[in-house]
């Protein structure tokens, strides 16, 4: 009893410094690969890695989906700030050869946190669903001028916490695969499934909801693409530090009654000698593959932006309660 009380206690002080001492730094690296890559458990770190260039100071790029279009090579990427701990949603047109941001274009930012901002086109049309989990929503932007007009089309999921929405088009269904945040089970473990014939029907709830139940390999971490005729889906391990690896599962069986997946490799950067500290999203576009990883900088400053924000916070609160004159 002694030993776990110690244990605890421990391990809610390094909790406690991480986050107030200390900060994470996420980037996004471009590499030539197909998705078979992927099933190699490669290791990254040993590869010729493109990044792009580094953010400023506590801020970052993250969760990155391409697209090609028109010749140009598109990243959607949170956009994410320690002054007011909010991501936004970015286009970047970007030289995948150099890793150069040719132009940037800010697609989502307000007081809602944004992330994961999934990419699709239908029918000649462009659609865009970000994760805004804050909001208990989850929906679908259409393009009105892309890439960086969209105007919302649909809520494709409400009245919940939709975490790494990741829709996939399969036997004639629109599937969303998502995690959710839970009472009974662990973070980042449990597994959910949404399906419709169309995007502009009601998405209904699998019935086998959590479809699994396990923190190594259950957050989605990127589009699922298909390989010799295979499903494949990348995941997060969040088993023992968020975003630490990526797995890749199998998907054995996908219906309205039944999920089954298996995991056959994992992706790790510990190896390398700057981002070693986790990579969560993985993409794949021409032939290019996309992904993000992190590292871990100690600074006394990340105090400071804490404070700032604090006050920041209870500042507006209070404005936003004076009488209007």
């Amino acid at each position: 009893m002694f030993h776990k009380v110690i244990s605890y206690i421990v391990r809610k002080f390094k909790k406690i410094f991480l986050r107030n001492f200390s900060y994470e730094v996420w980037n996004v690296g471009i590499i030539k690969a197909n998705p078979g890559f992927l099933l190699q458990s490669p290791d990254l770190a040993k590869l010729q890695i493109t990044w792009l260039p580094t953010h400023k100071r506590f801020s970052y790029y993250a969760d990155p989906f391409p697209y090609l279009y028109k010749e140009n090579f598109y990243l959607f990427v949170e956009d994410f700030n320690y002054y007011n701990k909010r991501g936004a949603i970015c286009c970047l047109q970007v030289d995948a050869s150099s890793g150069n941001i040719v132009k940037k274009r800010e697609i989502f930012k307000n007081d809602t946190h944004y992330s994961y901002p999934l990419i699709l086109s239908e029918n000649n049309n462009f659609y865009i669903i970000p994760e805004t989990s804050s909001l208990k929503e989850l929906s679908l932007y259409k393009a009105v001028d892309f890439p960086e007009i969209w105007e919302k089309e649909k809520i494709l999921l409400r009245n919940k916490d939709v975490i790494d929405a990741t829709l996939f088009y399969y036997e004639n269904y629109y599937w969303i695969f998502y995690t959710t945040r839970s009472k009974i089970h662990p973070q980042d473990s449990e597994l959910h499934i949404a399906f419709s014939s169309n995007l502009q029907s009601s998405f209904k709830e699998h019935p086998a909801n959590p479809v699994k139940v396990d923190s190594s390999s259950s957050r989605p971490a990127g589009n699922i693409f298909i390989h010799k005729n295979k499903l494949y889906r990348p995941a997060q391990d969040c088993s023992r530090n968020y975003g630490e690896n990526i797995v890749v599962n199998e998907i054995i069986t996908l219906n309205k009654t039944e999920y089954i997946e298996k995991q056959v490799s994992k992706v790790s950067m510990k190896n390398h000698p700057y981002y070693k500290d986790g990579i969560h999203t993985v993409n794949f576009a021409g032939e290019y593959m996309v992904f993000d990883a992190k590292k871990r900088i100690y600074s006394p400053l990340r105090i400071f932006i804490n404070i700032y924000r604090k006050f920041r916070r209870i500042f507006r609160a209070f404005v936003a309660r004076l009488p209007i004159p």
